[in-house]
């Protein structure tokens, strides 16, 4: 629990940063947060019932999708 708690303390810091650089550079396209994003809208998460919860002000739940995404991810490269 003590890692999971860390993992998304520093996760959400991840997050933060991210929101930040692609705010001052505007490349959207080219973030793991759009990535994010278009994997949980793959998984039938509507885009605007993300902003309808406030899902943009959230870093806890955006790491909490870093951590399982990430997990995911690795165990597809395992596979191959």
């Amino acid at each position: 629990m003590i890692l999971i708690g860390l993992a998304l303390i520093l996760a959400s810091e991840f997050y933060l940063a991210l929101d930040l650089i692609t705010l001052a550079r505007g490349w959207y396209e080219i973030t793991l947060l759009h990535n994010l994003l278009v994997a949980a809208h793959r998984l039938g998460m509507p885009y605007p019932e993300w902003q309808a919860l406030g899902f943009w002000l959230s870093p806890f739940l955006m790491g909490i999708i870093l951590l399982v995404y990430g997990s995911t991810t690795d165990a597809r490269r395992m596979r191959r």
